[in-house]
């Protein structure tokens, strides 16, 4: 029995050594190779690929995410669950810098909608008015500008060195944000539109106080894909000499 997992171990190994052929190396310190490598990527990313284990990148599933209560305009709980992302595939690649020695990565990129769709359980106020509620929700983003960096380090497997994402922050400064949550106070639809509508009178001030759990969670789900190609190509394999 231990001669087929061995085997098996092989076999993976083998099959996750290098990067699909339709993925553009460069070298780690040419960074319009590198931007235009990932632009080149993000259709090949959108739905997913099975041979290096990686989720679709477009819808970007979350399972949950947890956004902490403001201190002023948004002083509220969210919860949200069964989350998908779309339109990160859309993005536009401004500029990747991996620097080693510093232990980063950082990527700016444009994107012109972002739709999150999820089940929501909030309760706190918002601009002092109290609100609660559950159920289907929808917040989109428009014409985003993001700043995405990664803390990472080098490691050994197999006698192999490798990298990986330690820690992520995310920045996105945007021109309009719109949310729609079904079922607030209960089903009360007259309360629940007033808070949409006061939602999206007040969109920027309520997006900027919470966007910084928001990047969290982002970057985090960016991190996760990253880290999968990130453990199955030795690093000699990633780049060019």
């Amino acid at each position: 029995m231990k001669y087929v997992v061995l085997f098996f171990e092989i076999f993976a190994i083998a099959l996750a050594a290098k990067l699909p052929p339709n993925f553009k190396k460069c070298k780690i310190n040419d960074q319009e190779c590198l931007k235009n490598a990932l632009q080149d990527a993000l259709p090949n990313l959108k739905g997913g690929l099975s041979e290096l284990g990686l989720p679709s990148l477009d819808p970007l599933y979350i399972p949950e995410m947890t956004i902490g209560a403001g201190q002023n305009v948004v002083q509220l709980t969210q919860k949200y669950k069964e989350a998908n992302l779309y339109g990160a595939a859309d993005s536009q690649i401004k500029s990747v810098d991996i620097d080693l020695k510093k232990n980063k990565i950082d990527v700016k990129f444009t994107f012109p909608l972002w739709t999150l769709n999820a089940t929501y359980e909030v309760k706190g106020k918002i601009l002092l008015l109290p609100v609660f509620g559950t159920g289907p929700c929808s917040l989109t983003l428009e014409n985003g500008n993001a700043d995405l960096t990664f803390n990472i380090e080098t490691y050994k497997k197999k006698d192999q060195s490798y990298i990986r994402g330690t820690q992520g922050k995310m920045v996105v400064r945007i021109q309009r944000a719109t949310y729609k949550f079904d079922n607030l106070f209960n089903g009360d639809k007259i309360l629940g539109d007033n808070i949409n509508n006061v939602l999206n009178e007040n969109w920027r001030e309520v997006y900027e106080e919470v966007a910084p759990g928001y990047g969290d969670v982002y970057s985090a789900a960016f991190m996760n894909i990253m880290n999968k190609i990130f453990s199955k190509v030795p690093l000699p394999e990633l780049f060019l000499s």
